[in-house]
């Protein structure tokens, strides 16, 4: 830890030397001496010490209390006058420029050593309690702005639900007016658009639904490297610094991925005369009020341009962005900040004009408790059933975890579930569902090598509705079923049912043809 340093203001030239000398025995920092209020005011600009010791008497057009009164608040560094003089007026004026002490001359170096220990102690609480305030109010703000990113997704998300109706029933007249496709086409695309912007919007509120699993951070950083390096570009140099010994992290994989994504598109355009990018992690151990919270701590560091305390302050809120052109929405910190303290991490930012950035991404550390939970979910996944030659290829990215299917809860046995003690009525194609992140996949067989329906169901930006959608691989989307449901078991339920509609009107249809 540096030694705290003190600039020592004083005109008589032998009390000067002395004082600095003292200083330096007691293993303070002490420049040399200034003699005048002007040469003290340059000398605090520039070598900003933690501490003045002012005499009052100073030669030149300023005395110390004038001197002391120009030191600019915003700097908060305290001030002790030392003076052979304790006349009223004199006092008065001192007091006015709130001192942190007042030594009478001659003092002992015993004296002048505890008034400092003291003055300095008071300082650093004083810091430590206005930082507390000033992240209880960030923390108060970035609640607030959650709750409205919040509420505006939910009311754009009423008009695009209009919207998508209104779309549709045009559709409908579109067919027999081809020249309606194309505009009604574009309508959909830009309220798609606007529905990923939504999902950002509740991303940064913590509104996502979020798959935690036990992860090594340093797997995840070394496998994420080779398309790092890609954004950064050839003339930033990329260091991980993944030591051994990490603890694992609770958190989830892919929105991690994300989130060092965001973070290495920021730095590179912070560098673009190039530089470097490092990515280190170690375990940390944050005191709180339940006992030390242990973390996976992510620092993503970079030598760009850095950021002013202002841009700091607002780094983090949604639609705040420094770009001159305003060619992006704002919307990448706030997005690794609302998934961070979603998971139950924290996230903080150092950054300094012309001295780079260092963003801090604490990740929860995984139990005892999650890494048998999630031994139990391989185990059971691993295990055998006799539906296993009637599941079908599951597309890449798909977690292949059984979930029992809509008409068995619905107390329906007329499909088969997949489940070892699930019936199987006579004649009825097996459905089987699978999660796939958010969303749930199902595949309709009419044999066991033989995909006749493929279904869908993924939740709506609210979280509170669910899209259903029915397909044949056979066949284009323009074809397909689709629809809305209240719930995941009505959207389960409905697109089985759809399927299974589909079916017989086609069987119907088939038998029509062969009888005439």
């Amino acid at each position: 830890m540096a030694a705290p340093r003190i600039l020592v203001v004083e005109d008589e030239r032998i009390i000067a030397l002395h004082l600095r000398q003292q200083l330096t025995k007691l293993g303070y920092d002490v420049p040399n001496a200034v003699s005048t209020g002007d040469h003290a005011l340059r000398r605090i600009e520039q070598a900003r010490p933690d501490l003045v010791l002012m005499d009052i008497n100073l030669r030149g057009k300023m005395d110390g209390i004038a001197t002391a009164a120009l030191i600019p608040p915003a700097y908060r560094i305290p001030v002790i006058y030392l003076t052979a003089y304790s006349a009223d007026t004199t006092l008065a004026r001192a007091a006015a420029t709130n001192p942190h002490g007042y030594l009478l001359k001659p003092f002992a170096e015993r004296e002048l050593h505890a008034m400092i220990q003291v003055t300095l102690a008071r300082c650093q609480a004083e810091r430590a309690a206005r930082a507390a305030e000033e992240r209880r109010q960030q923390t108060r703000k970035m609640e607030a702005l959650s709750q409205l990113a919040a509420g505006m997704a939910d009311e754009v998300d009423d008009l695009l639900t209009v919207l998508y109706g209104q779309l549709e029933t045009l559709g409908h007249h579109a067919v027999d007016a081809p020249a309606l496709a194309e505009p009604i086409h574009e309508a959909f695309s830009e309220a798609i658009e606007k529905e990923r912007l939504i999902r950002r919007l509740l991303d940064f509120s913590g509104r996502r639904k979020l798959t935690p699993a036990t992860i090594s951070v340093s797997d995840l950083v070394s496998g994420a490297i080779s398309r790092l390096c890609q954004i950064a570009g050839d003339t930033i140099k990329i260091r991980p610094r993944l030591p051994d010994g990490l603890w694992r992290a609770r958190i989830d994989p892919d929105q991690l991925s994300r989130a060092l994504v965001n973070l290495a598109m920021n730095s590179a355009e912070a560098m673009p005369g190039g530089g470097s990018l490092t990515i280190e992690a170690q375990n940390a151990t944050i005191d709180q009020h339940d006992g030390d919270g242990r973390y996976v701590l992510l620092s993503v560091t970079d030598t760009g341009t850095g950021m002013s305390e202002q841009v700091v302050e607002r780094a983090f809120e949604p639609f705040f962005t420094t770009r001159p052109d305003s060619s992006g929405r704002g919307l990448g910190l706030s997005l690794v900040f609302g998934f961070v303290r979603q998971s139950g991490g924290h996230i903080s930012i150092d950054s300094k004009p012309a001295n780079g950035t260092t963003v801090r991404l604490y990740l929860p550390a995984a139990t005892d408790e999650d890494a048998r939970s999630d031994r139990a979910d391989r185990e059971m996944l691993a295990r055998p059933g006799p539906a296993e030659n009637l599941v079908p290829p599951v597309p890449t990215g798909i977690a292949s975890r059984p979930v029992v299917s809509a008409s068995e809860r619905r107390g329906d046995d007329r499909v088969w579930a997949g489940l070892p003690t699930a019936p199987r009525a006579a004649g009825v194609p097996p459905v089987l569902w699978h999660k796939a992140e958010n969303a749930l996949f199902a595949a309709i067989l009419v044999s066991p090598d033989q995909v006749r329906y493929r279904l869908i169901v993924e939740p709506l930006p609210r979280r509170n509705g669910w899209d259903w959608v029915v397909w044949r691989p056979s066949d284009s989307e323009a074809t397909s079923r689709y629809g809305r449901a209240s719930s995941i078991v009505s959207a389960m339920a409905a697109a089985e049912d759809a399927a299974r509609l589909w079916e017989q009107t086609e069987l119907r249809e088939q038998a029509d043809s062969a009888a005439g």
